[in-house]
């Protein structure tokens, strides 16, 4: 319970209060299990790191790690690589970072542990990109996203693909934004591996939209040539004269914008999901909120430039392509 409230308070961002919930609850740690009292650590430390107490949060995951070690968990090691690891990398510590989460990695492919792996690969891939490794940095992306897809493919509890979700959505959004900047490369080459990398993702989200996790899942995706379109067959076998497809995907660090003619792929990199939560959540409130105290003629030019403002933000870059479609 006191853990419970401690990761409350951190979420509401009363980091003081949490702290004091997380030491109370480490206090009574003799009742707690290994995964339990490493929960209580780690969230200490996260409380820690956001009143910018960063050593002491790395001084606490270390004693963590060791804990761990001494008590032979290979699963409980990997989690506390990985999480020091992130925390160095938000802390900007990309070289220590990378070294941990190699070896969350090397720890997770041991163990044959494929989800603990695929969370230390998207980190690894990340560190890697901001030390200026971006075919390292690739690799490991694309291994991330090649995990995802095989356990997304395990368990049909709700539960467990609910979680997957937003680490798939993380994934891909990356992997693409890093594609569509790889130095030297093709732009419609990358252009085209980006869309064909995402459309797994979407696929496997949209079927389990429609379908639910379960035994009708389980038959769509084992159908024979049941896969994910290609831009160049939505190009040529989809699409028709003067149709354009706007496909969006909305990731935590990157959002991405496709704009498909049959002739023509143009992206846009948008603002990260936070913003353009941001900015939507503004216009809407000028959809649905009572009338000010202008004139009606004054409420409407209001929310004409809040809509002109969103359009250029969300469509800016592709007014050309919307123009010259039906």
């Amino acid at each position: 319970m006191l853990a419970d409230m401690g990761h409350l308070f951190h979420e509401m961002g009363r980091t003081q209060e949490a702290r004091r919930r997380f030491r109370q609850a480490l206090r009574l740690t003799e009742h707690f299990s290994a995964w339990e009292h490493t929960g209580c650590l780690t969230g200490l430390a996260r409380a820690l790191m956001a009143a910018d107490s960063l050593e002491a949060a790395i001084e606490l995951l270390q004693r963590a790690r060791d804990e761990a070690a001494g008590r032979q968990m290979l699963d409980l090691q990997v989690e506390l690589e990985a999480e020091t690891g992130a925390f160095l990398f938000d802390a900007g510590r990309f070289e220590e970072a990378a070294g941990l989460l190699r070896s969350a990695v090397s720890l997770a492919r041991r163990g044959d542990m494929r989800d603990p792996e695929m969370r230390a690969r998207h980190e690894l891939g990340m560190c890697l990109r901001e030390l200026g490794q971006p075919d390292s940095a690739l690799a490991h992306l694309r291994a991330a996203a090649e995990l995802w897809e095989a356990v997304r493919a395990l368990p049909l509890e709700a539960q467990w693909r609910e979680q997957r979700g937003p680490w798939g959505r993380q994934i891909f959004t990356d992997l693409a934004a890093l594609l569509l900047l790889q130095p030297g490369a093709d732009p419609d080459a990358r252009g085209r591996e980006a869309f064909d990398r995402l459309q797994p993702f979407k696929a496997r989200t949209l079927l389990e939209r429609m379908l639910g996790p379960g035994a009708a899942l389980a038959r769509a995706i084992d159908q024979p040539g049941a896969r994910a379109v290609t831009l160049a067959e939505l190009q040529s076998d989809v699409l028709r004269p003067g149709e354009l497809l706007l496909d969006f995907y909305v990731g935590p660090e990157t959002s991405l914008l496709f704009a498909v003619t049959r002739e023509r792929c143009q992206v846009a990199i948008l603002p990260r999901e936070a913003e353009l939560q941001r900015q939507v959540d503004a216009y809407r409130g000028l959809l649905v909120g009572p009338a000010t105290d202008r004139s009606a003629a004054g409420d409407l030019e209001m929310l004409t430039r809040g809509g002109e403002a969103l359009a250029r933000v969300l469509l800016g870059e592709v007014c050309d392509m919307i123009a010259g479609s039906r």
